[in-house]
């Protein structure tokens, strides 16, 4: 299900200098510098694309059609995350590929922040401090340090969830949008600059500083993970 955005010029990136100005947050990195943006009306996809859903689009590998339990990338057991779960293992190619052959596309990147963002200018769409992403996003917690405790050091809060949730297991920003910060990461169809930063909104591995709405990860577009998925968007054509 899609989401119509309605577009409209808002502020991208975000700083660190000035705690009065717009967009202030105290982890900003120096190409996240605070600019506006004009974005046109647009659909953007209520969920992350799930297990489900890649598993009737995609005729590829099988073993992504499968719900999966993976622990630092090695699958730990038993199968315990369903269809409604978010695809992952999907690198930018084979996400290009599978938009385009259902006349959709990737986000880019201001796409992807302007829908993320919902209109805020706060470090995250629920405000400024970790405690408000309680039970708006599935980052790294309690319940997956415990499980997983190389990947840091988790936030004062449980979403009782060791990786990702099915989508929509948390609330939705003003927009309707589910799980923009959190549960996995999400390739954009553009880049930062001359990196490889295609990547957006954190994962279950990651703790809340990464899923900063201004956050950006680094992949080769041939890159694959157990945290990395998608959200497709559909362009409006006149």
């Amino acid at each position: 299900m899609f989401v119509l955005l309605p577009g409209g010029t808002f502020t991208m990136g975000a700083q660190k200098d000035d705690p009065t100005g717009s967009n202030f947050d105290p982890a900003a990195e120096g190409d996240e510098r605070p600019r506006e943006v004009t974005v046109e009306p647009f659909f953007l996809a209520r969920h992350e694309l799930t297990q489900g859903q890649w598993a009737r689009l995609w005729n590829g590998d099988k073993s992504l059609r499968r719900p999966s339990y993976y622990v630092a990338g090695k699958r730990q057991g038993p199968q315990l995350t369903t269809r409604s779960n978010p695809v992952e293992q999907v690198d930018w190619l084979m996400s290009k590929e599978l938009c385009d052959r259902q006349g959709l596309v990737l986000p880019l990147e201001a796409q992807w922040e302007y829908g993320c963002r919902a209109g805020t200018t706060t470090v995250w769409w629920p405000g400024n401090d970790v405690a408000d992403l309680a039970g708006k996003a599935n980052v790294l917690d309690q319940t997956g340090a415990r499980v997983a405790p190389w990947w840091g050091n988790p936030e004062p809060f449980d979403d009782g969830h060791v990786v990702h949730a099915p989508v929509g297991s948390f609330a939705a920003n003003a927009l309707g949008l589910y799980d923009v910060h959190g549960n996995v990461w999400e390739w954009c169809l553009d880049k930062h600059g001359s990196s490889d930063r295609r990547g957006r909104g954190g994962s279950f591995t990651n703790t809340a500083t990464i899923a900063r709405s201004a956050s950006r990860f680094g992949g080769a577009p041939t890159f694959r993970l157990f945290n990395l998925g998608l959200r497709p968007a559909r362009l409006i054509t006149y």
